[in-house]
C-alpha cells in the first residue's frame, strides 16, 4: 500500500453497478470531501493533482471540445467547491464546479486553472475532488487567504 488511493475497478457490471442494481447505468465515481485548513476559507487560484508512483493506473479520459465520455469505462478527475458554515457540508450545499472533469497522464503533477466562469473573488471553505476509476497520489488546493475571509 502507498500513500494515495485508488478507485474500486471491480464494480463495473457487478453488485450495484450491475443491470437491476440501484446504480445501473450511474457513472462510476468516488469522492472526497477536503476543508481547506490554515483559516478554513479563501479564494481558490489553482489546483495540482499529483499522480505520481502510479504510472499505469491513472485516471484518462477521451475528450474533444463538443463531448467528454461518459461511458462507464471513462475516467477522469473532477473538482467542486462550496462556502459551508460548520464543518460538514449536508444536502443542502451548492456546490461550484472550479475544474471540470479532466484527463490526467501517468507518474506527473497536473496544474488546472479555475474554470472562468466563477468569480474571481468567491470564497470557498471545503472541495469535493471526485476521482473517477484511477488513482491519485495527492491533491493541492492553492489559496489566497486574508484576514476577512476568515472565520
Amino acid at each position: 500500500m502507498s500513500d494515495g488511493w485508488e478507485t474500486r475497478r471491480s464494480q463495473n457490471e457487478r453488485g450495484k453497478y450491475a443491470k437491476g442494481g440501484p446504480l445501473y447505468g450511474v457513472e462510476r465515481s468516488e469522492w472526497a470531501i477536503i476543508k481547506f485548513g490554515a483559516g478554513g476559507r479563501g479564494v481558490v487560484r489553482f489546483v495540482e493533482v499529483d499522480t505520481a508512483f502510479h504510472p499505469g493506473n491513472y485516471p484518462v479520459v477521451r475528450c474533444t471540445p463538443e463531448r467528454v465520455d461518459s461511458e462507464a469505462d471513462s475516467q477522469a478527475c473532477k473538482i467542486e467547491a462550496a462556502l459551508v458554515e460548520g464543518d460538514l457540508p449536508d444536502e443542502s450545499t451548492k456546490w461550484t464546479t472550479i475544474v471540470e472533469k479532466k484527463p490526467l497522464g501517468p507518474h506527473r503533477q497536473h496544474y488546472f486553472d479555475v474554470e472562468r466562469s466563477v468569480p474571481l473573488d468567491q470564497i470557498f471553505s471545503h472541495i469535493r475532488y471526485s476521482v473517477y476509476p484511477g488513482r491519485s497520489h495527492s491533491i493541492n488546493v492553492h489559496l489566497q487567504l486574508t484576514d476577512r475571509w476568515r472565520k
